[in-house]
């Protein structure tokens, strides 16, 4: 089984990283690809729109929520997408802020994606997934092979 590891930061304007590794023995994980940069942060005016200028991680709209996600395979997404190439779902939270964010209050469409850089090269903030530039979703689809990835999302300072 796949796992990515997402580590966002607790000041959600600092890019955090993001790690693959095979656990399979689960004892025994092996990285495979990473550390690569993304980011966690929902945009202030999406967030405002939603009703959650704090951008409170289990409302609409907000930061990404932190938890562990079911496993779920890479979704192909049409040329040109403003989400990029390809993204994961994360749809089905096991623990976390993630329970609450998905069970109680119903967000939907999380995932991680791509999507274009600003012209400095940082990424963007989304809608509350988790953002990685258009290479990195490409590398985890190419080491994925089709494999469905549980994803696990933690804050650090």
């Amino acid at each position: 089984m796949l796992r990515l590891l997402v580590e966002l930061k607790r000041d959600r304007r600092i890019e955090g990283r993001a790690t693959l590794f095979d656990v399979a023995p689960p004892d025994r994980p092996v990285v495979i690809g990473g550390p690569w940069p993304c980011l966690g942060r929902a945009a202030q005016e999406l967030a405002n729109a939603a009703g959650n200028p704090e951008r409170l991680a289990v409302r609409k709209s907000g930061d990404t929520p932190t938890g562990r996600y079911a496993p779920a395979r890479l979704v192909d997404l049409p040329e040109g997408h403003r989400l990029g190439p390809c993204w994961l779902p994360l749809s089905a939270a096991a623990d976390g802020d993630a329970v609450e964010a998905i069970g109680a209050n119903g967000r939907r469409g999380l995932g991680i994606n791509a999507g274009r850089p600003r012209r400095d090269g940082k990424l963007i903030p989304t809608e509350g997934c988790v953002r990685v530039d258009p290479e990195t979703i490409l590398d985890i689809e190419r080491l994925a092979l089709g494999r469905p990835i549980e994803t696990v999302i933690t804050q650090t300072d």
